[in-house]
């Protein structure tokens, strides 16, 4: 598939319906378009989807308990109506195209971090068939979080190690739940200024989505990163490495996993994050822990998961 280019007025894109539906996962092809969906758990991922197919196609999950556990794909036709006629013909985009949005698991919630990490390292380079390649990456910011936890910042610099500054030009960083208020545009300028910072230098684009009220929805998101010149796809940096033969624990986003949960296990953990660490072990083993040795379980669960911690 050629590179896509072109501009789309908002009153071509009001009202389009894009029929999409959850799919077994398929050896990539150069005719798909995938877009990978990231951030915490309650960030809105689910939404995001729900919102740009117009039908709800993606199991919306609320509270700390219920997370994403696996990674969600949900296929739909490409949507030429993005693109201007004289682009479509230019570039000769394949009748069957697809464009695929990937839903994916947050990090740091009560899902085993070494098996979410595992399952999307799988997914870029599977077992089977080749590497994906994506037309770019969204990644969601919840405005209703007030401080920003220990959680959440990890799970951003993660998320920046899984990707690299050579996928920046494709990612776009959306901030949901926007109230509008005073509170809510400092702590976005705070986010821009600071944890967003390198991504945004490096090419990232910023997007809010207000309720429509200005134009930015799920659908005009999508289609931005769809205009963009999808010959050249991204490679993200996690696949880079492991296709150089790095073991998954020496990557970049291993080590940023592992030094993570050395901080949290260093720290005072409060009983939030002591959840996620139960909720892990109780995975890990199999059985039900009641009041474990916090510093002796979580230290062995991190050797035998990534064998890095003495």
């Amino acid at each position: 598939m050629k590179g896509f280019r072109g501009k789309v007025s908002s009153s071509q894109l009001k009202g389009a319906s894009h029929k999409m539906q959850k799919t077994e996962e398929t050896p990539y092809k150069d005719d798909e378009a995938l877009i990978l969906i990231m951030g915490p758990s309650g960030s809105g991922k689910s939404t995001f989807i729900n919102n740009y197919a117009k039908e709800d196609i993606a199991k919306v999950t609320h509270g700390f308990e219920t997370c994403t556990k696996n990674i969600e794909v949900f296929a739909g036709s490409f949507p030429t109506e993005a693109l201007p006629a004289s682009i479509v013909e230019d570039y000769n985009v394949p009748q069957k195209a697809l464009l695929k949005l990937v839903d994916t698991p947050g990090f740091f919630c009560t899902n085993d971090d070494s098996q979410t990490l595992q399952k999307i390292a799988e997914w870029v380079r599977p077992p089977k068939g080749p590497p994906r390649k994506l037309a770019g990456i969204i990644y969601l910011h919840d405005m209703t979080t007030k401080h920003l936890q220990i959680e959440t910042k990890m799970s951003l610099s993660l998320f920046q190690q899984i990707c690299g500054a050579d996928a920046a030009s494709r990612t776009v960083l959306v901030k949901t739940q926007w109230s509008g208020d005073e509170g809510t545009r400092t702590r976005a300028a705070e986010l821009d200024g600071t944890f967003f910072k390198d991504m945004i230098k490096d090419g990232a684009v910023c997007a809010t989505i207000k309720d429509g009220s200005d134009g930015v929805t799920e659908e005009s998101i999508v289609h931005d990163i769809l205009r963009k010149d999808t010959a050249n796809r991204v490679v993200l940096q996690l696949l880079r490495e492991l296709q150089e033969g790095k073991a998954l624990q020496t990557t970049g986003a291993g080590k940023e996993l592992t030094q993570s949960l050395i901080l949290l296990l260093k720290g005072e953990l409060d009983q939030r994050q002591f959840l996620i660490f139960k909720r892990a072990l109780e995975q890990l083993t199999g059985k039900t822990i009641t009041n474990p040795s916090r510093s002796q379980k979580l230290k062995g669960w991190m050797i035998r998961q990534f064998k890095l911690i003495a």
